[in-house]
């Protein structure tokens, strides 16, 4: 039953998306002036008036009321990259 488990998300309009370099579905930071962040899955959405973002209230984890600032800025969190060393190994191990 892990699908019931809820996830926050930040929804954010179309032109922001573009001009943040967001892509929908992408994990993101979500951080406030005093600090306090939360982590969240990006969600395009055209009703997301522009210079806005919407972020869910309640959740168990990650909830929006842990942000205590009147703004946010929405930072892209790193995917991870292989290792060149562990690349090596696996195409040697496979080769």
């Amino acid at each position: 039953l892990h699908f019931l488990h809820a996830r926050q998300r930040v929804e954010v309009g179309p032109a922001d998306a573009a001009r943040l370099r967001l892509r929908h579905g992408a994990q993101m930071l979500v951080l406030d002036e005093t600090g306090a962040s939360v982590v969240a899955e990006v969600a395009l959405r055209d009703t997301t008036p522009p210079g806005t973002a919407f972020l869910e209230r309640g959740l168990a984890e990650q909830g929006a009321n842990a942000l205590r600032g009147q703004t946010v800025t929405i930072v892209p969190i790193p995917e991870p990259q292989p290792e060149p060393e562990l690349d090596a190994a696996v195409e040697e191990a496979l080769a």
